[in-house]
């Protein structure tokens, strides 16, 4: 017996290899980076990205520019930062933006 495959299933799994591919492997924070700038208005020089977890379909990062910081979640086509209030940004949090700062801008000049 022939077993036929559902559509929305098929059409989950390229948008969840689309992700996982922009999110990760094939394009990681450096990707996101661009992305990212656009949605704070901030340049790419001084944008971090950090803290990346993938979803089943969405991806959510943490990123940084000019000491503000931003809760950001995406799919492979679109996404939305929301700024972190100053009150809620952690010692934990600003010691992963730096680390992050240090990899990802040192290999902008």
């Amino acid at each position: 017996m022939k077993r036929l495959s559902n559509p929305d299933n098929n059409l989950r799994s390229r948008a969840t290899i689309l992700l996982v591919m922009l999110l990760a492997g094939c394009g990681g924070y450096g990707a996101l980076r661009p992305r990212t700038a656009d949605h704070i208005d901030c340049p790419l020089a001084q944008t971090v990205v950090y803290d990346l977890h993938r979803g089943w379909a969405t991806g959510k990062w943490d990123a940084t520019c000019r000491g503000e910081f931003y809760e950001c979640t995406g799919t492979e086509s679109h996404g939305v930062c929301e700024p972190v209030p100053h009150d809620r940004v952690t010692p934990e949090m600003r010691a992963k933006a730096s680390e992050a700062a240090n990899e990802q801008l040192g290999s902008d000049r």
